[in-house]
């Protein structure tokens, strides 16, 4: 059987109800010459069997099942099982247009570049997905120092990377538990090529859920805080992360005052730092500059128990 030109390795953990989904738009996609790789990350529902299901009707899926270690090293261990000269991540709750790997491997050969990465919508409940009309005269060619410095797309999820740089990356950076694991990675890799094409289309489908970390501080405030303080030391621009006042003010107050000289050591002082009133983000900021921990404590499960309730958000 011959090398295929893209391995797609999609990590999964205990995603029965949106499994199906994912694999579906991976194996209907119009370029065929794909693998894609099934990383069963322990889970303790039907998502392993449904991998198997999915193996048994496509020659082109293989599955590994491994004990639950987490996002990071789940795509480690199929990026290393792959063979392709590219590599594109999905995660699986999430589902794809069916056209991204061609038109991501198309730009990646037409401009000779060793990234690609597109736009991605998130879905919620009431989402619709609309046509996308694709040209590619709006192709954006992005140089070494957009990568660096502009605000681009750190996840890994809807981008394509040449593999052996990609596992390098993944060789050279820390284990990242609850957050970050996209970004020190991409930004370890955007330090190794001169170019790349962004595809202002939004080929990739972002489900939004309620268990996500981003809603819930990952379980663990003071291993998020950890986390987005070794991601922010991967950055070139070194900025305060929202997410960090979150963590923080779950922390008890001997773990908060380290974690945020901790944080003061890599990012500078907070007093710094001035945001535009009209920001989201601007009394947050504002509050924990105040030492109001308490208030914010309070704002914050005000949140979480609307992201809780929320009839918009996927379980």
């Amino acid at each position: 059987m011959s090398v295929a030109d893209i391995s797609i390795i999609v990590p999964v953990y205990n995603v029965e109800r949106y499994l199906s989904e994912c694999i579906d738009s991976l194996i209907h996609q119009t370029y065929q010459n794909i693998d894609i790789i099934l990383v069963d990350d322990g889970s303790t529902d039907t998502s392993g069997k449904i991998c198997d299901d999915y193996q048994k009707q496509d020659a082109r899926i293989r599955v590994i099942h491994k004990q639950n270690e987490g996002l990071f090293l789940a795509r480690f261990t199929g990026l290393k099982l792959s063979k392709a000269p590219y590599i594109m991540f999905c995660d699986s709750d999430d589902f794809v247009h069916p056209q991204i790997v061609e038109i991501l491997f198309n730009a990646v050969k037409s401009f000779d570049v060793e990234y690609a990465a597109c736009n991605s919508l998130k879905i919620y409940k009431n989402t619709t997905v609309c046509e996308v009309n694709i040209e590619s005269s709006k192709f954006h060619l992005l140089t070494k120092e957009d990568l660096l410095w502009k605000k681009l797309p750190v996840h890994a999820w809807g981008c394509l990377f040449a593999r052996e740089k990609v596992l390098t990356s993944f060789q050279e950076v820390p284990v990242l538990k609850t957050f970050g694991e996209d970004a020190t990675v991409s930004w370890n890799y955007f330090h190794n090529i001169e170019k790349a094409v962004l595809v202002p289309e939004s080929l990739y489908f972002y489900r939004q859920r309620k268990t996500s970390i981003i809603y819930t501080r990952g379980g663990n405030p003071e291993r998020l805080c950890n986390d987005l303080i070794t991601l922010a030391s991967y950055r070139r621009r070194k900025e305060w992360d929202p997410n960090l006042i979150g963590g923080l003010i779950f922390c008890d107050k001997k773990k908060r005052n380290e974690l945020l000289q901790k944080a003061i050591e890599v990012m500078g002082p907070l007093s710094k730092y001035s945001f535009p009133k009209n920001s989201r983000h601007y009394w947050k900021f504002l509050l924990f500059r105040m030492h109001c921990y308490s208030l914010l404590k309070i704002l914050y499960r005000i949140k979480d128990a609307k992201v809780k309730n929320s009839k918009y958000l996927y379980e």
